[in-house]
Formats: C-alpha cells, sequence, structure tokens
C-alpha cells in the first residue's frame, strides 16, 4: 500500500456511498457500494485477500469515493457508474440489455411490434421476455392466427397476407373501428392465456381441409396449431391468481455464483433464466445487487420471492415489489425448481464455461503476443459485398474479453 492510499483510507467517512478504484494508468478498474465507506474500502488494504480481490487491488494506486444520503442512491450510482467506465475487475451484469416486450398500438390498425421498453404510452405492452426468441416466435404466430395489419406503410395494393386471409387489407378497405377493437382484445385474450377457443378453431379447420383433402391447406393448419402447443408447453405452469411476479434461487460453489429466476406476467410463465459470476464480496449483498440491476432493465412484478430472509430484507430496501419468501405450497415448488436450475447452471458452467471464465488472463496473453498495452475494448469489423455492389460493413465490440451487444454497428459503405 502506498502513501498516498494512506492518506486516502484517513479521510474516509463513515457513511454511505461509491468508490471508484484506478489504476498507475488513472483507468478505473472496479467500482463499488458501500454502506459505510471507511469499513467497506479499508479492508481491501487492511486485511489479506485471496484470488480476484488480491489480484485487483495490487493494481489500485488510488481511489476516490462519492457520499450519498442513502444506501438505495449509492446501489443505483454504483450501477450507473459501472455502465459509464466498464471496470475490467466488476462482475456484475454489464451489457445493458433490456428484455424484449411484445407491444400492440391502442388505436387505428392493430399493429403487433417487439419494443425494448414499455414506455410509450400509445401502446399496451405484454412481457418481458426473458429471450427475444420467444417474443419473436409469439409474434409470428398472432400474424398468422389474427388478420393484423403487417405493413408499418399502406401500399398501393394489397399483399400476399391480404389474399391468405391474415390481413384485412386496411390498404384498399375502410376497416370500422370497432373491428379493430375486437381484433385487439382477441389478441390480447390470446396473450393472457386464453388460447383453448382458438385452439379448437384451428384444429376444426384443419379437420374441414382434411376431409375436403384440401392436404396443403391441412398442414398450414396442423403447423399454427403445433405452435400454439409449443407455446403452451413452454408456459408449462399458470398461476390462477393471475399475479406477475419472479421467483429467484441461488447457489455458489468454489467461489462462483449462480442466480436462477422464473418470470411470470399474469399468472403466466414467460421463461427462465440463469447467470453465472464470481462471487465477490458478501453472497447476499452481491445477490441484492444482481437482482436490483435486473430490475433497472424492466418494470418490477407485483411480487419477488426467493428463500433468504438476508436478501429479502436488502431487497425491501430498494424494490418497490412485496419481497418475501415461502415455505409451502405451489409457489415453494417453484423457488425448489428454480434452485435445482441455479445448481443446475452450475454444473454446466464447471464442465464447460468456466475453460474461459478468465477473460483477464486471456488478454494478458494477447497483450504479450501482439506487445500491445492490455485491449480491454476490442472492435472487429468485416466488410461484404454483392458481386461488387451494395458492400456493407458490420462490427462487433468486446469489452473486458465479453461481448458487449450494445456496441455492434452496422455501416452502409458508399463506395
Amino acid at each position: 500500500m502506498n502513501e498516498k492510499t494512506k492518506v486516502l483510507i484517513s479521510n474516509l467517512k463513515h457513511k454511505p456511498g461509491c468508490y471508484i478504484m484506478f489504476d498507475s494508468n488513472n483507468k478505473v478498474i472496479y467500482v463499488g457500494k458501500a454502506k459505510d465507506l471507511y469499513k467497506r474500502v479499508s479492508q481491501y488494504f487492511l486485511r489479506p485477500q485471496v484470488g480476484k480481490v488480491m489480484k485487483m487491488v495490487s493494481n489500485v494506486d488510488h481511489f476516490e469515493t462519492i457520499i450519498v444520503e442513502t444506501e438505495k442512491e449509492a446501489l443505483v450510482l454504483e450501477m450507473n457508474l459501472i455502465h459509464k467506465y466498464m471496470p475490467r475487475y466488476n462482475i456484475l451484469l454489464k451489457d445493458n440489455s433490456h428484455y424484449p416486450y411484445i407491444a400492440i398500438n391502442k388505436k387505428g390498425d392493430p399493429i403487433l411490434s417487439i419494443k425494448r421498453s414499455n414506455k410509450d404510452s400509445k401502446y399496451i405492452y405484454f412481457g418481458p421476455f426473458p429471450k427475444s426468441s420467444s417474443a419473436f416466435e409469439m409474434v409470428d404466430l398472432l400474424n398468422k392466427l389474427f388478420p393484423l395489419r403487417k405493413c408499418n406503410h399502406l401500399p398501393s395494393s394489397p399483399c400476399l397476407y391480404y389474399h391468405l386471409g391474415q390481413c384485412l387489407g386496411p390498404c384498399v378497405n375502410k376497416i370500422d373501428e370497432e373491428v379493430n377493437e375486437k381484433t385487439r382484445k382477441d389478441v390480447l385474450s390470446f396473450l393472457r392465456g386464453n388460447n383453448s377457443s382458438k385452439q379448437a378453431e384451428i384444429k376444426a379447420k384443419m379437420i374441414e381441409a382434411s376431409n375436403k383433402q384440401d392436404y396443403e391447406s391441412a398442414k398450414e393448419y396442423k403447423v399454427i396449431l403445433d405452435a400454439i402447443e409449443h407455446i403452451n408447453a413452454n408456459q408449462n405452469v399458470e398461476m390462477s391468481d393471475k399475479v406477475s411476479r419472479d421467483i429467484f434461487s441461488f447457489s455458489s460453489r468454489d467461489g462462483y455464483l449462480s442466480i436462477a429466476y422464473l418470470i411470470y406476467r399474469n399468472g403466466m410463465l414467460l421463461g427462465k433464466q440463469s447467470h453465472i459470476v464470481e462471487q465477490f464480496g458478501n453472497l447476499e449483498e452481491q445477490v441484492s445487487e444482481l437482482i436490483y440491476q435486473l430490475y433497472c432493465s424492466i418494470d418490477e412484478p407485483k411480487e419477488v420471492i426467493i428463500n433468504d430472509e438476508n436478501v429479502v430484507k436488502e431487497l425491501s430496501k430498494y424494490l418497490d415489489s412485496k419481497v418475501y419468501s415461502v415455505t409451502k405450497g405451489n409457489l415453494y415448488e417453484l423457488v425448489v425448481t428454480c434452485k435445482e436450475n441455479a445448481n443446475n447452471a452450475l454444473d454446466e458452467y464447471f464442465l464447460s464455461s468456466k475453460l474461459e471464465s478468465d477473460k483477464i488472463e486471456l488478454l494478458e496473453e494477447l497483450k504479450s503476443l501482439l506487445n500491445i498495452s492490455l485491449p480491454l475494448h476490442i472492435d472487429l469489423f468485416d466488410n461484404s459485398h454483392l458481386q461488387g455492389s451494395s458492400p456493407v460493413g458490420a462490427m462487433v465490440s468486446f469489452v473486458n474479453g465479453e461481448a458487449n451487444k450494445s456496441l455492434y454497428r452496422k455501416f452502409n459503405i458508399s463506395s
């Protein structure tokens, strides 16, 4: 510990806030938050450390602190600073990704779209979906089932969807608002799990087409029927109380933390997700911060369930949702399932992903091979064309060895 650091430690306050660690090149390498800045920051330098913490501390040249009024303010500030500086030793989810919503406009011809935010009051939203593929799959199915407008700009003549009976043709027909409103309500009803009548309707059409020996149409109806059943199978647990809630569980092993969760909206399971991160600091605090960061990207549900009283206590400070644990019933069974998912994710990680876990070591090796400074930000470009015309370029970006899709770009090349 250098003299500069000793002076900074002596000036630390017993107040909540954030601390920013810098290396000798004045580059931010770690951002953290604390209930008590003196207790949290001083322990990095006054206690023996191991593993990743020891490596980070050995690279600290100096640090700065920002004092705030409350722990919640400190957590929000920490998230903002992490996304601003992308420090190499932070293990929180830094991709700032937003789960997609299915959106349908409130007025005019009903059109479905995928939105990454639910802030525009012109739309009704359903979601969020933890996997984009699930949202796109649902939109594709709804566009086949309901006569929704497919085009953003009306063409001068009807398209194929009109001739297939999958669009009412607002380009050539005046559609009554009552008809549009009924279509909108039918779509929303389907999204909320009321699809049994639509299943029966499609099945009847399939049988009718088969009886008429119109096997091509019968096959199309069979494909649609299979898609409905596939979605129902993925949403295999429906809660009768129709409450929007997220169910979390976590597990740790050999310095790694696995957090798994089930997302329910209006009582329907929209998806399952899990993340593996390196354990760093207090386990319950880290779990609380990861869950809170998730809700920086999506709206909070009515309820959040996690079977750890310390995490419940921490999260209750930050979230407006009702946060609680359960000990019996259907919800407890889902918590157990979630725990199994968290354990299974760790099993898979130690079997495969852990081989690539230390991205910083790989970057250090690349630094030596190319004789360059540590390549914490890497951009890769690829250009292509069609027989000499229509040239385009694409760029992908990696920050701290991890793909950062928010920085991906596509370029039209003029010459």
